[in-house]
Formats: structure tokens, sequence, C-alpha cells
């Protein structure tokens, strides 16, 4: 009887395997359909990092050609480059936004410095302050309105709030 339970549970996992994979592909063929076009970029640098809002509204980051930040916004009909905070050897690795006016990008400036923030409010970017240990920030993710978090922190209001850590929970911002 154990035997014969194992035996059922083996074939409904595969089962719903078979039912995942045949969905994922089916949304594979789907999007293959869609057509690509390449687009223009103003070419300035290196980007590392894309975020959409919308068809209209998406963000790419990274360093451009001088060693500081770059940020370059599709409007839907082309790419342009965006003033974005000028910090030297500073680099964007990550972009995330929950809305056109709540953007935000990380990465670092030099070994040993405090990772680098910046927020986008629909107007400009804006260094926003970050923990004074050294370190770099990868990828931020959008956890809910206005609340793009990475690995070690959250973004609220312009300061930048230390995540949980294991059994430790840490409350405080740097603001």
């Amino acid at each position: 009887m154990k035997r014969l339970k194992i035996g059922l549970v083996s074939c409904l996992v595969v089962v719903v395997s078979i039912a995942v994979l045949l969905a994922t592909v089916t949304r594979l063929a789907q999007a293959q359909a869609a057509p690509w076009t390449v687009v223009a970029s103003p070419g300035v640098g290196t980007l590392n990092a894309v975020a959409s809002i919308s068809a209209n509204d998406v963000w790419a980051v990274g360093v451009n050609s001088t060693l500081t930040t770059l940020a370059e916004h599709w409007n839907g009909t082309a790419w342009s480059v965006v003033p974005s905070p000028t910090v030297a050897n500073g680099k964007f690795l990550g972009v995330a936004g929950a809305a056109t006016n709540d953007v935000w990008a990380v990465g670092f400036t030099v070994l040993g410095a405090p990772p680098l923030i910046a927020h986008w409010d629909g107007k400009s970017w804006r260094t926003a302050k970050a923990p004074k240990q050294a370190g770099v920030l990868n990828a931020p993710m959008p956890v809910g309105s206005s609340r793009p978090s990475s690995s070690s922190g959250t973004a609220k209001g312009g300061a930048w709030c230390p995540a949980p850590m294991s059994a430790h929970s840490r409350t405080s911002c740097w603001a």
C-alpha cells in the first residue's frame, strides 16, 4: 500500500511538472511571435541594467565614458540620456521602479566606499544617503508601491533602511 501511494504521488508530480512545462513553452512561443526591433541608443557608455515601468517608461543604467553614472530613458519612441548624479567613479549596477516618479538606481563608487544609491522623482536624479559601511548594491527589486529594495535594504522616502538580517531585525534608517 505504501509503494502504491508513493507511486501515485510520483505520477502526480510528473503530471504537474509536464503541465507547467507546457504552459511555459506556450508563453515562450507567444513571446517569440512578437517582433523585436533594434533601436538606436545614445551609446555613451556601458549599460548594466534595465527596468520597465510601462511600454513608454523604461530606464537603463550603467557607467558613461567619463566613468560617472549613466541613466538613459525610453519614452516609447526613442532613448535619451538623462542627467544623473555626477559621482567620481560612480557606476550604476541595478535599477527598479514602482512608478514614473519613483525609480531607484544602485551601484558603487570606489572600493572601500559606501554603496551608491540614487532616486528619480520624476524630474531629476538625486543621490540618497547610504549605509556608512563599504559595499556594493547590485539590484534593487520592487517590493510594492514606491518601495524598491535590494538584498541589503529598502529605499523609503529618500532614506535607505536595512532589511532584516538573519535572526537580527534592524529597524533604523540612514537618513
